[in-house]
């Protein structure tokens, strides 16, 4: 009950730091943007979390990364070192990679390439599937997972805020392994395939699959401080998803659709539109739940607020029931930042009951054709850590209504001077 009641006092505006668990078997992990107020007291660090992780890895450590970016000095550099020492003290070191986005950020993967005892492959699902590597994790000696919103970017450490979580459970890590050793196999062949239909990746897929894989219908009940929280695993794309595991959009529209209170979601893009189709499955979800009597909150980034995007918002909004708000993070005191400097999270909560947390942004390409991966924990002591932090975002100051009929300038990502 401390939990709950901490988390309750913290909904009030109580400035007291909350008893997070910082080394149970679930772990909620964040990214604080210097220079703003978005830190939840009492909860580790992004880079603090990897590093420890990494440190400790004895036998392997898989990665599946969109890609790395680092500078000198940055808080990206001891993470780099640890893999590779974790190489060096004889761990198998496995890193996969997008490789459409190798080539836009090239030096970091160079390096790796370059450490003995480490393998890196590429992964092309541009000509797969027409998406991308997009999933960002790693999974350490079979037992441990980490995955959420962060890249592998020194940006993520320092300028962009970031959700993830770290599960602690040899089922989750079986799991999510094996989603990486059928990637990992479909980035090994040669030639490279070019459709899903290729015989081999479907032989690939087909003897991929997890004899006991954490899923909705059998999820893993973990310990959270005192109380316990169920946790289920989800994938996409659905076509490169093995045997026996959830793909995320129809399990993301059952949560939203089990609704009965609030549903609270905090997503860099969120769009309805998907190349020159409209993409209505999540949305329709949100209007069916409002229409229920749940309240529906949309934070979404300024990153959603493009020419495309802006029209679909202001409609939302009309909704009864449904508000969307924009989130801007302010500059750096030290210059323009590419690529940073915003919201970049992707969770979900339902009820205060339910929290989804994952990878990849609300669009169709990031479930039909993209690489991701989601966690949904049912508990209300963990559910109630992610409100209480949109609840703080969404009433902060970085936070703007979207206002239908309103003009709104499309977000600069990225400047010539910028670092």
């Amino acid at each position: 009950m401390q939990c709950v009641a901490l988390g309750l006092a913290l909904l009030a505006g109580a400035a007291v730091a909350a008893p997070y668990p910082t080394h149970g078997a679930i772990e909620l992990v964040e990214s604080k943007p210097v220079e703003t107020f978005l830190d939840t007291p009492g909860m580790r660090a992004t880079g603090d979390v990897w590093l420890d992780t990494i440190r400790t890895s004895q036998r392997t450590l898989d990665i599946g990364a969109f890609y790395f970016s680092s500078r000198p000095g940055s808080a990206m550099e001891p993470v780099l070192d640890a893999i590779r020492q974790a190489a060096r003290r004889g761990v198998r070191v496995r890193v996969l990679i997008d490789r459409t986005f190798r080539a836009k950020y090239p030096a970091v993967v160079a390096a790796l390439e370059r450490v003995h005892h480490l393998a890196l492959r590429e992964i092309d699902l541009e000509h797969l599937t027409t998406g991308v590597m997009h999933a960002k994790y790693f999974v350490v000696d079979g037992a441990q997972v980490f995955l959420g919103s962060q890249n592998f970017d020194w940006k993520a450490l320092t300028h962009i805020h970031e959700i993830g979580v770290r599960l602690t459970d040899p089922r989750a890590a079986r799991t999510v392994e094996a989603i990486f050793e059928l990637d990992w196999a479909i980035a090994g062949l040669s030639p490279r395939p070019t459709s899903v239909a290729d015989p081999r990746v479907a032989a690939l897929i087909a003897r991929r699959a997890p004899a006991d894989a954490v899923t909705a219908a059998a999820p893993v009940t973990l310990p959270f401080g005192s109380h316990s929280v169920q946790v289920a695993l989800a994938f996409s794309p659905a076509t490169l998803n093995p045997p026996g595991v959830d793909a995320e959009e129809p399990r993301l529209v059952a949560a939203i659709d089990a609704a009965q209170h609030e549903v609270d979601v905090q997503v860099l893009e969120y769009s309805v539109v998907a190349g020159g189709e409209v993409y209505p499955v999540i949305e329709d979800a949100l209007r069916r739940a409002a229409v229920r009597g749940a309240r529906v909150r949309l934070l979404v980034s300024s990153w959603s607020l493009s020419r495309r995007n802006v029209p679909w918002l202001q409609r939302l909004a009309t909704v009864p029931g449904v508000e969307v708000r924009a989130g801007t993070l302010p500059a750096w005191s030290g210059g323009f930042v590419n690529f940073a400097r915003v919201e970049h999270c992707k969770y979900m909560v339902v009820d205060r009951t339910l929290a989804f947390v994952g990878t990849g942004n609300w669009e169709k390409s990031y479930f039909h054709t993209t690489r991701n991966m989601s966690a949904f924990l049912t508990g209300g002591p963990f559910a109630g850590q992610l409100s209480a932090m949109f609840d703080r975002d969404w009433d902060g100051a970085y936070a703007q209504p979207v206002v239908p009929g309103a003009t709104y300038a499309p977000p600069v990502l990225s400047r010539p001077d910028g670092i």
